[in-house]
């Protein structure tokens, strides 16, 4: 497959005479990423439990993870599900793809010249951060983000919702699914202090139009204390989220799930700090 650490897809034919897919990737210890997806299940059992959570079938979608060895594991294949990256790319025309591949029009491309101005000497782009943190304005740098803003179509995730869904009905249901798994992802990934939550890192159900994470090689705050740019983030919430669920935003559906999640973990810490 077409990544960094070139996975394979195993297809294994169990004992029930049906197909099951793995992914096994090499180059990585997939221990924290069992870890992981066992804490996920156990926020899904506490959230099963929360009236609020359960009324709103908020649930996150997980799959199994087998570590063989300290670098090598097998990861469940998710069935009928794509990037998010690939996604929203999909629901592009060819000239919106046109700007999106070349690196002077790019919101990429503008972001990297951006950065580099700062230290145009140097090719070191932890340097050129460290300069751009020192020296650039607020007002500087949110005209630059509204620059970029402006390089990507604002209703792009909305786009290609609308190109998943038969009719207006259908699609109001994908979003509302889209919010309520999004909500609940964001806030458990928070609590993990999970990060590296690039577009890639995130999968889209194309049946359900859920949001379900993956790749958690930077968790319990590592992304923030380890890395050279450390993550000051702490969930995803762009203006494409945003703009999908117009008129609302964040403050309808989304806020309230993230809300109902959070409240639930509350109310059992122990048993989540005994589990880590």
């Amino acid at each position: 497959l077409p990544s960094m650490r070139k996975p394979k897809r195993l297809t294994i034919r169990g004992n029930d005479e049906r197909d099951h897919m793995f992914l096994v990737k090499g180059g990585e210890d997939l221990r924290l990423d069992q870890r992981i997806e066992q804490l996920f299940t156990l926020m899904n059992d506490i959230m099963a439990t929360d009236p609020a959570c359960s009324q709103r079938s908020l649930r996150l979608r997980t799959y199994q993870v087998i570590p063989m060895t300290p670098r090598v594991g097998m990861i469940e294949w998710m069935q009928n599900t794509v990037p998010l990256k690939d996604f929203m790319l999909a629901a592009m025309t060819e000239k919106e793809l046109e700007v999106h591949h070349d690196p002077a029009r790019s919101s990429s491309g503008k972001h990297s010249k951006w950065v580099s101005a700062y230290l145009p000497r140097s090719t070191d782009v932890v340097k050129q951060y460290k300069e751009m943190y020192k020296k650039a304005s607020r007002t500087e740098t949110i005209k630059s983000l509204k620059e970029k803003h402006a390089s990507i179509p604002w209703d792009l995730l909305r786009r290609a919702y609308l190109e998943m869904s038969s009719s207006a009905e259908a699609f109001l249901t994908l979003r509302e699914h889209f919010a309520h798994t999004l909500g609940a992802v964001n806030i458990c990934q928070y609590v993990l202090g999970i990060g590296d939550r690039h577009l890639s890192n995130f999968m889209i159900d194309t049946q359900t139009g859920a949001a379900v994470g993956i790749d958690f090689g930077h968790a319990f705050g590592s992304a923030t204390q380890f890395l050279p740019l450390p993550e000051l983030m702490p969930f995803r919430l762009t203006q494409q989220f945003c703009n999908l669920m117009l008129p609302q935003k964040e403050a309808g559906q989304l806020r309230s799930s993230m809300l109902c999640t959070l409240r639930a973990l509350r109310h059992s810490p122990g048993l989540l700090l005994s589990t880590m």
